[in-house]
C-alpha cells in the first residue's frame, strides 16, 4: 500500500512524495538527518521532528508531540489517530498543508465489508461531536429520535430472544453438558445484564414514543397547510382567469377617459403621469396628490387624451387632499424607526403618503371623455386579498422608447388583484374607514401615478400612487423590488373632494395617526439618545485595544495624542478631506451620530497628482468604521468621509502614537525583570541573571530571495537551569528566535512571541548539559544584530 504526499502550497506546490510498502515511518519536519517529509530550516512554524506517519496493519497513524500542533482534514488531530485514503494535514495552525493518500494493492480482492470499528482517538472525536450535535434541537433532533427509537425497539425484540436463548442454553447446559456452578452463576450475571438492558430499553421507547407521535402530528399539519396554500392559489387563478374577460372588457371601455399628464414649456412637452375623468360636468379629473404639488410653479399642466387626433387640455387649477401634507409632515417630524440590535436602526419607510389624491379642472370640460364610476361604499368594503383589479396608465420610467409617445398615447393595461388592504401603518384588523391603502400586485412604474385601478364592473376602487423601491441607481435611476407589491388610495378620499368633506374628515383621521405612529414606531430622535453613548463605548475599546497594541512589544514608549477629535458635517453622497501630518502610527475613526446613515472611510496619498486610494475601511459597522496605518515617507496623508444616503453629522477622531525607542540596555532589563517575575511566581525559584554568552554580527544575505536573512548561533551549555535568550536589532527593523534543543532524546524548540518586534526573547529550561542552537531571522541582511544568553543564578548572599 504506497503512500503519497503532495504539497498544497508554496514554492513546492504540487510536487508528490511516494513511500513504498516496506517504508513503516514517513517523519515530517526541518530536520535532515531525521525528517523523510523535509521543509525549509526558516520554516519555523513547522517543528524539526513535527509529526510522524506510522504503518500499522495496512493503515497509516498520526504520532505527534505535545509541542507541534497538527491538524487533519481541518481539525486538530489526536495522538494514534488513523488517516483515510484521502487526508489533508496542515503542520501548526498557519502553516504548510499537504495531501496524504494511500491506494491498496488492486492485485488482492476486496475484504468483505464487516462495518468500521473506530479507534480511541476516533471514538473521542465523535463523543465530541455527538456532544455539539446534542445540543441542536428541532426537526433534526426529532427525526434523530425517531432512528434511535425505531433501533430501540429492534434492540428490545433481540433482547427478548436474547434472553430466551440464554435460558434455554442454561437447561441444556444443565441436562447434556453438566455445566459446572461457576459457568451457570457466570451465565445467570449474563441474563440479568441483558434484562436490565431490556429495562433501560423500555425507557427509551417510552421516551420516544410521545416524541415520534408528535413528529408525526406536525408533518400531517404541514401537509394540510401545504394543501390549503397550493388550493388557495388554484381557486385564486381560477377566478381570476374565469373574470379576466370581464375585467379586460371594463379596462378597455375606461381608456379613452384615462389621460397622459405633461409638463409644458412653450412647444416642448415632458409626459409626467397619468389623470382620469372623474366629473365630466364640472371638468374635473383625479390624479395623485404628489403629481398636482409637483406641477406648483413648474411650468404648464395639461393633459393629453388617447384618442386620434388627441385633445390637449389645459390644466386651470388643482385641489389636493389636506391628508397629504399633514400625514408628510406627520411622518418627517416623527421619523419612524426600529431599533436593530444594540447599536444599529433602521428608518422606516413609508407606502408613500397617505391621502396621496387630486382634482385637476381643465377650462374645457366639454372635450373631455366620459367620467369613469366610483365604487360605492359596498363595493369597497368587497375588497380584500385575491379580488381582482386592473388599471390603465402610462409607466414610463425606465422603459424603451421613452416609455410612452408623447404625442400620440398609448396607454398600458394591466390585470391581477389586491394582496391586502390595511392602515397607512400596515394594519390589516383595523375598522374599515381606517384602511384606505389599498396593495395590489400590478407591475408599474414612474408615470403610473394616478391611474385608476378598476374591477370588473368598470367602477374604481382605488388610485395608483407607489411602489416599492430598495435603492437608487448613482444615474439617479430607481431600483424597484421585486416583491411585485405595489400600492394604491381607496377611491372614497377621491369622493370627500368631490363632495367638500375632505377637510372635516381629516381632524379625526389625523388625531388617529398620531396615536398609530406612536403605537407602532420609535421616534428617531429618542433612539439616538440611547445608542450614542453605545457607539461612543464600542469605538473607545476599538481606541484602547489599537493604544494597547501600540505599545505591546515593549520596544517603545508611547505616548497617544488625538490630532482631530470633534463632529463634521459630510453632505449626501460627498465626501470629506481631512489632511493628516507626517510620522508615526495613526488610528482614524468615523462613526453617524445619525441612525440609518451608510458612510465610508478611506486613506489618499496627499502628494500633488497623486490622489491613488490607499487603504479603504476595513470592518466594523456600516455606520461606523476605524482605520489604522501609518504615515512615513515624508508624506502627509488625507482621510475621506463619505455619506451614501443623506448628510450627516460625523464624529472623526484621528489619534497619533508618539513612540520613543526605549535603549537597549532598558529592554533587556525590563525582559529580565518580567522572567524572574515569572519564575517566582510559577516555580517558585527567586534567581537572578547572569551573563553566558554574548555575540554580535550581521544577517547575511537571505537563501531564498523571497525568505528571511538567517543566522545560526550553536552553544554547548556546560549546566542544567533556566535559561533566557535575548536578540535585538536597530531602529524599525525586526527579528524573530527559536532555540532548539535535545532533552532525553526529545528534540525541543521554543519560538518567540509576539513575533517581527524589533526584539525577541526566549526562556527555557535544560535538565542537563547539551548543545543548543539558536536560529536568528532577521527582515534584511547586512543588519545588525546583538545576542545575549542568560542563566538564572541564585542569588548572592548578603555581606556580612
Amino acid at each position: 500500500m504506497p503512500l503519497f504526499v503532495r504539497f498544497l502550497g508554496g514554492d513546492r506546490a504540487g510536487e508528490v512524495l511516494t513511500f513504498d510498502d516496506d517504508c513503516t515511518r514517513v517523519v515530517l519536519g526541518r530536520s535532515p538527518e531525521e525528517c523523510d517529509v523535509l521543509f525549509p530550516l526558516e520554516t519555523t512554524i513547522v517543528g524539526r521532528e513535527h509529526c510522524a506517519l506510522v504503518r500499522d496493519l495496512g493503515r497509516y497513524e498520526l504520532r505527534l508531540n505535545c509541542d507541534n500542533p497538527v491538524y487533519l482534514d481541518g481539525e486538530l488531530a489526536i495522538e494514534g489517530q488513523e488517516l483515510g485514503p484521502r487526508a489533508e494535514l496542515q503542520l501548526g495552525e498557519k502553516g504548510p498543508r499537504l495531501l496524504v493518500e494511500t491506494r491498496q494493492n488492486e492485485s488482492l480482492p476486496s475484504t468483505a465489508d464487516q462495518g468500521r470499528r473506530p479507534g480511541a482517538p476516533m471514538l473521542i472525536r465523535e463523543a465530541g461531536r455527538t456532544a455539539a450535535a446534542g445540543r441542536r434541537v428541532g426537526l433534526i433532533a426529532l427525526i434523530l429520535l425517531a432512528i434511535a427509537g425505531y433501533v430501540g425497539y429492534t434492540l428490545w425484540t433481540n433482547t427478548n430472544i436474547d434472553v430466551e436463548d440464554t435460558q434455554a442454553e442454561i437447561k441444556s447446559a444443565r441436562s447434556e453438558l453438566g455445566a459446572t456452578q461457576s459457568e451457570l452463576d457466570e451465565a445467570q450475571q449474563r441474563l440479568q445484564e441483558t434484562r436490565q438492558q431490556l429495562r433501560e430499553t423500555r425507557q427509551l421507547v417510552e421516551l420516544i414514543e410521545p416524541k415520534i407521535t408528535n413528529l408525526r402530528q406536525l408533518t400531517q399539519q404541514q401537509e394540510r397547510i401545504l394543501d390549503d396554500i397550493a388550493s388557495n392559489v388554484d381557486r385564486v387563478d381560477r377566478r381570476i382567469r374565469r373574470l379576466e374577460p370581464q375585467l379586460a372588457a371594463a379596462l378597455k371601455r375606461a381608456t379613452p377617459s384615462v389621460y397622459l399628464v405633461l409638463s409644458q414649456n412653450g412647444r416642448d412637452v415632458s409626459p409626467m403621469a397619468t389623470a382620469w375623468v372623474v366629473d365630466r360636468e364640472r371638468g374635473l379629473l383625479a390624479t395623485n396628490g404628489h403629481v398636482a404639488e409637483g406641477f406648483r410653479g413648474a411650468g404648464t399642466m395639461v393633459v393629453r387624451s388617447t384618442s386620434d387626433p388627441p385633445v390637449t387640455l389645459e390644466v386651470e387649477s388643482a385641489e389636493t387632499h389636506p391628508g397629504y401634507s399633514q400625514f408628510l409632515r406627520l411622518w418627517y417630524e416623527y421619523d419612524p424607526t426600529t431599533r436593530l440590535g444594540n447599536v444599529a436602526a433602521e428608518r422606516v419607510a413609508s407606502a408613500g403618503p397617505a391621502c396621496d389624491v387630486a382634482l385637476l379642472k381643465v377650462a374645457d370640460p366639454d372635450r373631455l371623455a366620459p367620467a369613469l364610476p366610483l365604487a360605492d361604499a359596498d363595493e369597497l368594503g368587497r375588497l380584500e386579498p385575491a379580488y381582482p383589479v386592473g388599471y390603465v396608465g402610462f409607466p414610463m420610467e425606465g422603459i424603451v422608447l421613452g416609455g410612452v409617445n408623447a404625442q400620440a398615447p398609448a396607454p398600458t393595461r394591466h390585470m391581477a388583484y389586491v394582496t391586502a388592504l390595511t392602515t397607512y401603518f400596515g394594519e390589516e384588523r383595523a375598522p374599515l374607514d381606517r384602511r384606505l391603502l389599498v396593495q395590489h400586485a400590478m407591475p408599474s412604474a414612474g408615470g403610473a401615478s394616478g391611474s385608476p385601478i378598476i374591477n370588473r364592473d368598470g367602477k374604481v376602487v382605488a388610485v395608483h400612487n407607489a411602489g416599492n423601491v430598495i435603492g437608487v441607481t448613482k444615474q439617479g435611476r430607481r431600483i424597484k423590488s421585486g416583491a411585485n407589491i405595489q400600492y394604491g388610495q381607496r377611491a372614497d378620499l377621491v369622493r370627500e373632494l368631490l363632495q367638500g368633506t375632505a377637510d372635516a374628515n381629516q381632524f379625526d383621521r389625523r388625531t388617529q395617526w398620531e396615536r398609530d405612529i406612536a403605537r407602532f414606531y420609535r421616534r428617531r430622535t429618542d433612539l439616538e439618545r440611547e445608542i450614542r453613548p453605545v457607539r461612543d463605548h464600542i469605538f473607545a475599546q476599538i481606541a484602547a485595544t489599537w493604544e494597547s497594541m501600540q505599545t505591546m512589544s515593549g520596544n517603545y514608549r508611547v505616548n497617544v495624542v488625538p490630532e482631530i477629535d470633534g463632529v463634521v458635517t459630510v453632505a449626501p453622497r460627498a465626501q470629506r478631506s481631512i489632511t493628516i501630518g507626517e510620522g508615526g502610527p495613526c488610528l482614524a475613526i468615523a462613526y453617524a451620530t445619525l441612525l440609518n446613515v451608510d458612510i465610508e472611510l478611506e486613506l489618499r496619498d496627499s502628494r500633488a497628482g497623486d490622489q491613488r486610494k490607499l487603504i479603504a475601511d476595513q470592518d466594523n459597522f456600516r455606520w461606523g468604521r476605524s482605520l489604522g496605518f501609518e504615515v512615513a515617507d515624508n508624506r502627509s496623508l488625507s482621510a475621506i468621509v463619505t455619506c451614501e444616503s443623506q448628510a450627516a453629522d460625523v464624529v472623526l477622531r484621528i489619534l497619533r502614537a508618539e513612540r520613543t525607542r526605549v535603549p537597549i540596555e532598558e529592554k533587556v532589563a525590563n525582559d529580565l525583570q518580567f522572567w524572574r517575575r515569572q519564575l517566582r511566581i510559577f516555580g517558585g525559584q527567586d534567581l537572578e541573571a547572569g551573563l553566558v554568552s554574548e555575540a554580535e554580527g550581521k544577517f547575511p544575505a537571505p537563501v531564498n530571495a523571497k525568505g528571511p536573512a538567517v543566522t545560526q548561533i550553536e552553544l554547548e551549555i556546560e549546566e542544567a537551569g533556566e535559561y533566557f535568550a535575548f536578540v535585538s536589532v536597530p531602529g524599525d527593523h525586526r527579528v524573530n528566535l527559536t532555540v532548539t534543543h535535545t532533552d532525553e532524546g526529545t528534540e525541543r524548540e521554543f519560538s518567540a512571541f509576539p513575533p517581527d518586534m524589533p526584539s525577541a526573547n526566549v526562556a527555557f529550561d535544560l535538565e542537563a548539559a547539551t548543545k543548543v542552537t539558536f536560529l536568528v531571522m532577521g527582515d534584511e541582511e547586512d543588519v545588525t544584530y546583538q545576542f545575549r544568553l542568560y542563566r538564572g543564578i541564585p542569588p548572592s548572599p548578603p555581606p556580612v
